[in-house]
């Protein structure tokens, strides 16, 4: 069995490489590698994607040699380079947008295809208020790809429950397979002492993760610093608001996958203040590795966050992010047991293991097909 990948619209290896993500990505392919023929990568990227995993025997990287537009390239993607698209087995989108470009392959070469969402597009613009018109066309299109392929799988039960609702696909249609973690290197480091009153960040510098919510619920509370990992339009506006209210925060770019652990290690605790989610990786990974974690109590995040159990909700402002902050910060009984059950509960669900377990079997039934 050969399995081909194809990248969302204009991302490529070198992407993921740039915004710290590579290893993070290519870690459920490296273990299904084992289990496969070989997996092909279709990017949109140059030459340079080819390196990226040449460590990875069995992989294969398909990429846009000729500098074609990225909407060109995709529409002859199926033509330039249909020998190798006939050698696979089963096609598979890393998530719907651009989903397109599998679909016409589907069409041209008579193969499975997998449509995997790890987010509806349609219930993103609607969070971002983009028009009703645009909205109207991402959902015709949306159905029309949940229809088409032969394969749903989105990464959780209350994403499937939306489909279904909004498509009116059967159930049997749909399979949940969560996002992975790397339980081996996402653990708790005991050489790495915790910083007292240090709270972790990891993820986009963008609205919807709502840093200014942090920034305000944290100023003022003596003894509470910010470890803040990622980049984006907000960086300076959260840095110079940071700096006029006194907050001691470090703000340390794009960190590579690998290098997180060491840093949410040094945290105390964890926290996630987004205005939605769909099912973040940071919160996943900050819970293997053991740290008590708070988020606000909206979709995506309240759907991981058993409150009181395997980390602590709050409501969506400054005084309820404060309070949470200042619970958890000052109850040492309660950090050990949220971080450790923390832990527990991503060993028993998002793991490497359990999650190529569940790609193999969806693969084995389309195969029989």
């Amino acid at each position: 069995m050969r399995l081909m990948l194809f990248f969302s619209r204009g991302i490529s290896l070198a992407i993921w490489r740039d915004s710290g993500l590579l290893e993070r990505e290519i870690a459920p392919y490296q273990k299904l590698l084992s289990h496969l023929d070989g997996i092909t990568f279709l990017t949109y990227g140059g030459h340079e994607d080819q390196t990226l995993v040449a460590e990875l025997k069995g992989a294969e990287v398909l990429h846009n040699r000729w500098n074609l537009p990225t909407d060109f390239f995709g529409l002859l993607v199926p033509f330039l380079y249909r020998s190798e698209m006939r050698s696979a087995t089963v096609f598979k989108t890393n998530q719907i947008n651009g989903w397109w470009v599998a679909g016409l392959a589907k069409f041209v070469h008579r193969r499975p295809l997998i449509l995997r969402c790890g987010y509806l597009l349609s219930q993103d613009q609607e969070r971002k208020r983009y028009s009703r018109f645009r909205i109207f066309l991402i959902s015709l299109l949306e159905r029309w790809a949940f229809k088409y392929a032969d394969a749903v799988v989105v990464s959780s039960p209350q994403m499937k429950g939306e489909a279904i609702r909004r498509y009116g696909i059967s159930p049997e249609e749909i399979r949940v397979i969560p996002n992975s973690v790397n339980i081996d290197l996402f653990r708790p480091l005991s050489e790495i002492e915790r910083i007292p009153g240090r709270l972790g960040f990891v993820g986009r510098l963008s609205p919807e993760k709502d840093l200014p919510l942090l920034l305000e619920s944290v100023a003022g509370i003596k003894g509470v610093s910010l470890l803040i990992v990622g980049d984006g339009e907000l960086r300076s506006q959260l840095e110079g608001m940071a700096s006029k209210n006194g907050i001691d925060a470090t703000f340390c770019g794009i960190v590579p996958n690998y290098r997180l652990p060491r840093l949410l290690n040094t945290c105390e605790a964890f926290v996630l203040p987004s205005r939605w989610e769909g099912m973040p990786k940071a919160l996943l990974e900050a819970m293997a590795c053991g740290l008590p974690v708070i988020g606000t109590d909206v979709p995506g995040i309240r759907d991981i966050i058993e409150h009181g159990k395997t980390g602590y909700l709050c409501d969506s402002s400054v005084g309820g992010l404060k309070s949470a902050i200042l619970t958890v910060l000052d109850d040492i009984s309660l950090k050990k047991r949220l971080g450790m059950q923390a832990r527990e509960f991503i060993i028993n669900h998002f793991s490497l293991d359990q999650v190529v377990t569940k790609e193999l079997e969806l693969l084995s039934i389309l195969e029989k097909r």
